[in-house]
């Protein structure tokens, strides 16, 4: 905050083009502090990473980008790649090896009064556990994967580092480093700005800027030979103990043998009835899967139809002789489950699903039933446009798709 792009870094822009030559160092500039309100309009720190969001975006010739951020800026660094989530760029979220966080209060700062809100917006920015920071800390906890060692289901790999001094009367230590690992965070002597300009090449604080920079492109190259996504495709025998364990543990209870051979009939006579979500991570001799979720689509006897709009016939006693064979028509299609077991998974099994369910809603003629058994399936059936027979939304109600009204 009240920082200019040239006069701000001392000597570290010198020594970073000294060490690493084959790089473009970029000074960002925006206004703040005493600098509102002269020249361009003064804009919220939201609006910035949006304009920074768009200035990455148009940096093609870039393969790699790593950003540093000094006490707000570390803030609009992270503003932007929240920004780019919600933008859904995935391309450019790639191209982003890493963050380096120096002096950032990442849940904001207690010394700044909270008057000033009404007033500044930079205040506004810096408040404690503030909406805009909680927002950002959401994204980065469910979709970036922070650490450079650990492995989970995040789509984002963007390591960040946050160098702090527990002498900055600004920035507390916990709010400079909170949610990272102690391999990438490091206490340093010094003040709130001290920390961006080294005396020398040798001090502590660009020692660990340059081991973190470093860390960003090694990653990079990790990332170039083990490669991880998220994959959909229709169920296989092979995924029987998987669906099975992630049921139990979702619903409780556990799977009789028959209603196993009902999924085995599934998969062997309608291919596209199960369709489970992976994250897949793939090396050049090695594949490994780990289940996420699944969804079930049972076509169903008109018999079968019939009983379970009675009630008289629940989602787990469906066996093989409900489901009607590949050369008939059904006249009900069941939605018999769907299990994620995080957000990211479930978008990726709804969206299948209604992919899956598309080409029955082209005849009004098949019926499309569901029975919401959780809290959770009762938002999903009342957000996709089911609506309860019998009046009532509650859980355990048999819901109908109803086609959406063309506009």
């Amino acid at each position: 905050m009240g920082g200019k792009r040239y006069d701000y870094w001392g000597n570290l822009p010198e020594y970073l083009w000294q060490d690493f030559k084959e790089a473009d160092l970029g000074l960002y500039d925006y206004q703040t502090a005493g600098r509102r309100g002269q020249g361009a309009p003064s804009i919220e720190l939201e609006d910035e990473a949006a304009i920074l969001a768009d200035i990455l975006i148009s940096l093609r010739a870039h393969a790699r980008v790593v950003l540093l951020g000094h006490s707000m800026g570390g803030l609009l660094a992270k503003g932007t790649i929240a920004r780019l989530i919600e933008m859904r760029n995935k391309a450019v979220l790639k191209r982003v090896r890493g963050v380096v966080l120096l002096a950032s209060p990442q849940l904001g700062s207690l010394k700044v009064p909270s008057w000033l809100r009404w007033l500044s917006r930079d205040a506004r920015a810096l408040a404690p556990h503030n909406r805009y920071l909680r927002r950002v800390d959401t994204l980065f906890e469910s979709r970036v994967k922070l650490s450079v060692l650990e492995d989970n289901a995040r789509p984002y790999n963007i390591p960040v580092w946050a160098l702090y001094s527990p002498g900055d009367f600004w920035v507390d230590p916990t709010s400079a480093s909170i949610g990272l690992p102690e391999s990438q965070r490091r206490a340093v002597r010094g003040d709130h700005g001290s920390v961006i300009r080294p005396p020398h090449r040798e001090a502590d604080s660009y020692a660990f800027v340059g081991e973190a920079i470093k860390g960003a492109l090694t990653q990079a190259g990790m990332r170039s030979r083990r490669t991880q996504d998220i994959e959909c495709r229709a169920a296989t025998f092979g995924d029987f103990p998987g669906i099975m364990e992630l049921a139990e543990r979702m619903f409780g209870g556990t799977t009789p043998p028959e209603q196993n051979e009902m999924f085995a009939q599934l998969v062997r006579e309608y291919p596209e009835s199960m369709r489970v979500v992976c994250r897949v991570t793939q090396s050049p001799r090695v594949r490994h899967e780990v289940l996420l979720g699944y969804s079930c689509v049972m076509p169903l006897t008109g018999d079968a139809a019939s009983a379970i709009k009675d009630g008289k016939l629940a989602a787990d006693d469906i066996r093989g002789r409900h489901i009607v064979r590949p050369d008939e028509r059904p006249e009900v299609v069941y939605v018999g489950a769907v299990a994620a077991i995080d957000a990211a998974s479930r978008a990726v099994v709804l969206e299948a699903l209604r992919s899956h369910l598309h080409t029955f809603r082209r005849a009004n003629e098949i019926e499309i039933l569901a029975r919401a058994a959780t809290a959770d399936g009762l938002r999903l059936v009342t957000r996709n446009h089911f609506t309860p027979l019998s009046g009532r939304s509650e859980i355990g109600t048999l819901f109908k798709f109803c086609r959406p009204a063309t506009p």
